[in-house]
């Protein structure tokens, strides 16, 4: 058995065939981020924007790896050219999309670029600084990134581009007409110098080696069109629909409020973007459908700024386990069968008793009243009263003025307690009465009735185990560290395991609540 171990991935019993799109990509990110220290999140997220076909923005200063992951990104194709240019204002299109054909101007009259060798001719496409480039550049790439077409003179040209990583150490200018050419950006994603000083020791240890993939897991025209069908099957559940509407409105409550420091814009065009980045990293995980773990991946593609990605990642927390989870599970649906079963039980199982007991009767809706004490403060607060338990704690008692002083003071009963001072106690009684109380006990049911009950609690527990077991199918599938999703962190996962696992207590209440309403009626009988 072969073990394979990295900083970010983990597969044990690797197989030889790679039908398995999930082996095979998570194999493939392994090499590509061989040596790479603390850059394998971006690697990952470079691949999963390429199988997307979306485009990547990378944003941090010079020399934390930006341009290495597009060089990388090239390997993991078996037949492809790469394309890399440094931006700067003196840009000019020839040198992005190819000079003109002098032949074709000067014998057949036509306005054509040769492309083979720039950008609509490569595979894998990098443009550093992106926004240092000029209007023109800027307008031809509007339609690059959309449409994966470009213009050639008067003819519209597909083009073999896989994956275009842009690259800035700054964000676009406000108010300089770049809001449409970052919107065409889905992923963004922010690099850093080395944090851990382990990582960076490593780093600074390990030599200049040429990232090798084997030719096995490097993907062809074939493999990828085979995906690309697939990936189009992708169905999104209502829960994922569910997720996306609870994110739009905290957008949009966000939004409207007066003292909102920055606007967030998603938009209609971003969001179809955002369903086709969801359905190809459930295709890579071995899904038929979009999970709420999926959703995660929003966090790099609602933000601006960096400033507000955690406000995004948040929303994306609270939008799954607030929303679109308990939805999908129909924890209000279960809740209202619970609130229903109690009720019947009630009706058909239980009968009012009524009871008398002696209770402390309430002095100026605050204070019970010490009889006969031999203090000269004789009110307890009906608060500090009922914090006494069983043991003796410091407790102030108050005067009819007002003030008061600090006694040890034990909880004997519902009407008794004991004062303590100088080494002596005394027990007081506080003036009480008696009070008449409701009570349901149960009756006799018969057996028809006892049967309709446990149908009910049966339906209800039914329900029950169900969403325990999809709760913890989801923390073994795609949450867990053996199995764990491709694209997600493990921080992520470990934080929304822990709010499934709360979801999953809650759960287990619930089945204990019925239980106890099983037993209230004699449901063994």
């Amino acid at each position: 058995m072969e073990e394979v171990e990295g900083n970010y991935f983990k597969e044990t019993a690797v197989s030889n065939s790679l039908s398995n799109p999930k082996t095979h990509v998570r194999r493939l990110i392994q090499q590509l981020a061989q040596g790479a220290s603390e850059k394998q999140e971006a690697i990952a997220l470079a691949v999963l924007s390429a199988l997307s076909r979306q485009s990547l923005f990378m944003i941090g200063p010079p020399g934390v790896g930006k341009s290495m992951i597009a060089r990388r990104l090239k390997k993991m194709y078996r037949s492809s050219s790469s394309f890399e240019y440094l931006m700067n204002r003196f840009s000019t299109v020839d040198e992005i999309f190819g000079p003109v054909s002098i032949s074709k101007l000067s014998k057949e009259d036509k306005f054509e670029r040769l492309t083979e060798s720039y950008l609509p001719g490569a595979s894998v496409v990098f443009l550093d600084e992106i926004w240092k480039a000029g209007p023109a550049i800027q307008n031809a790439l509007l339609t690059v990134l959309n449409e994966r077409v470009y213009r050639n003179g008067a003819q519209e040209t597909p083009i073999r581009m896989q994956a275009l990583i842009a690259a800035s150490n700054e964000y676009p200018a406000p108010n300089q007409g770049l809001e449409a050419l970052w919107d065409r950006f889905l992923i963004r994603y922010e690099m850093l110098n080395i944090q851990n000083e382990s990582a960076f020791h490593e780093m600074l240890q390990l030599p200049e080696t040429e990232t090798v993939i084997h030719k096995e897991l490097q993907l062809d025209e074939q493999r990828l069109a085979q995906w690309s069908e697939k990936i189009n099957q992708i169905r999104l559940t209502a829960s994922v629909l569910e997720f996306i509407t609870a994110v739009r409105k905290l957008i949009t409550a966000h939004n409207s409020q007066p003292n909102a420091q920055s606007q967030f814009y998603v938009s209609d065009r971003r969001w179809k973007k955002i369903t086709e980045l969801l359905r190809t990293s459930a295709f890579l995980n071995n899904r038929t459908e979009v999970n709420l773990v999926d959703c995660l991946l929003c966090i790099h593609c609602l933000w601006d700024r960096a400033s507000q990605f955690r406000q995004v990642k948040k929303w994306i927390f609270q939008a799954i386990s607030d929303c679109a989870l308990p939805k999908q599970l129909g924890f209000d649906a279960v809740q209202e069968q619970i609130r229903r079963f109690r009720g019947q039980v009630q009706i058909t199982a239980m009968k009012e008793q009524v009871f008398q007991k002696e209770q402390p009767k309430l002095l100026e809706n605050e204070f019970y009243l010490i009889e006969n004490p031999l203090y000269p403060h004789n009110r307890i607060s009906k608060d500090d009263f009922e914090m006494l338990s069983g043991g003796t704690m410091k407790c102030p008692l108050y005067s009819p003025s007002g003030d008061s002083e600090t006694y040890y003071v034990s909880r004997l009963s519902e009407t008794e307690i004991e004062i303590a001072k100088d080494a002596k106690s005394h027990r007081f009684q506080l003036r009480s009465s008696v009070q008449n109380i409701k009570k349901l006990i149960p009756k006799t049911i018969s057996e028809n009735t006892r049967n309709a009950l446990n149908l009910q609690a049966m339906r209800i527990e039914e329900h029950l185990t169900a969403c325990l077991e999809e709760l913890q199918g989801l923390l073994k599938k795609e949450l867990s560290k053996e199995n764990g999703h491709l694209f997600i962190p493990a921080e992520w996962c470990s934080e929304l395991a822990a709010e499934i696992e709360q979801l999953i207590r809650h759960l287990h209440e619930d089945y204990l609540t019925v239980e106890k309403l099983k037993k209230s009626y004699g449901a063994d009988h």
